[in-house]
Parts: structure tokens; sequence; C-alpha cells
């Protein structure tokens, strides 16, 4: 509804108003203890940014079986897994992503690096309003205009963990992966961070 049905490059793509914000409904219940989730009736569900840091890693685990190449990452349209080596991988500046990158990370073997926020993934609708592809289920409104990055040992863990910080972006003091969150130019780091940045 906010008008994120088709890409950017498509005019049509924009809300020509956009919706009243309200708490979003269909929340999925948990079961922790039998591993299970279940979905509302009439609820649909988008893996889409989950499924490519989950087939970033498989393919990355493939190559990894069959190349023996020593250095190989593998980029799945910003969700990066490295499959041999070690790289130092350029993590941009949000607030402007034709300069030069804020900071270089290294990134190990088998880890995924993501990043997400409103940077790239953002417009203006036809009422005025600003909007960016995180809807935040709380307010039913785009999230704060915040940018995040996490590295982990497990791509989807790193996909997950960037979508929640740039919607919670004061969740980042409870991480223990190398992670790294900026809202509003004020740009906060966790201690395992500050270890991977060369």
């Amino acid at each position: 509804a906010w008008g994120y049905r088709r890409s950017l490059t498509d005019r049509g793509a924009y809300a020509a108003e956009s919706p009243d914000p309200r708490r979003l409904d269909g929340r999925p219940q948990v079961d922790r203890d039998h591993g299970t989730v279940q979905i509302p009736r009439g609820t649909r569900l988008d893996l889409g940014g989950i499924a490519k840091s989950w087939m970033a890693g498989r393919a990355a685990a493939l190559v990894h079986a069959r190349c023996d190449d020593p250095a190989v990452l593998v980029d799945a349209g910003g969700d990066l897994v490295v499959a041999r080596g070690t790289h130092l991988v350029a993590v941009e500046d949000p607030r402007d992503p034709a300069a030069p990158a804020l900071v270089h990370v290294r990134v190990g073997q088998g880890q995924g690096i993501a990043t997400s926020g409103f940077g790239r993934r953002r417009w203006q609708n036809g009422d005025g309003r600003a909007a960016h592809h995180l809807i935040d289920p709380e307010t039913g409104a785009p999230g704060p205009r915040a940018h995040a990055t996490v590295l982990s040992d497990s791509p989807v863990a790193a996909d997950v963990l960037a979508k929640v910080l740039t919607l919670r972006p004061g969740r980042i003091a409870a991480l223990e992966e190398a992670a790294m969150v900026m809202t509003d130019g004020d740009l906060r780091t966790t201690p395992a961070w500050d270890r991977v940045v060369a």
C-alpha cells in the first residue's frame, strides 16, 4: 500500500496516496518448543530477502565444495557470502552511495554480510510523504531513516538482523554479532564490529 509493489524504476511503483498507518495484523505465532511457526489465515509472507541470503549461503557452500580457487565470494544482490578465503568488503555510506566506502570489513570463509536500510529503496508518494521499503509492523508506516550492516557466521542471520536493526536501531546493544547501525548521522557499532574493521 505504500507503493512498493513493482520495481522502483517503474514510475507506477509509487502510491498516489499514502495509507493511514496502523499496527499490522496477522502476526506469526512462534512455538520455540516445537520449532514451528504458524501464519494466520489470510496473511501473506514475503521471504524475499531471507530466501536470497539462504540461497547465497547454499551457493557459497556448493562453490566451496566444487572449486579450489582460494578466494571466492558469492554476491546475491548485496547479500555477500564468502565461499573461500577472507575478503575485504566495502560498506557504503548511506548518506551518499557515490562517496568512498564508509569502512572496509574483513569477512571470513562461510560468513555472510548484509545491509538493509532506507538508502536505496526510497521514494516520495503522490501526496508528498516520504516512504521506503521496510514497513514497521508496530506502526504500519515506513521505519526510521536507519541503515544497518551485520556480519554473521549465518548469512540468513546477517540478513534478518540487518532488517531488525533498521527498524529497531536500539537493539544493537544486545547483539553479539559484528554490526553497525546509522540513524540521522549517529553511528553505533558492536564490539565485534570494531574487531573486523580493516
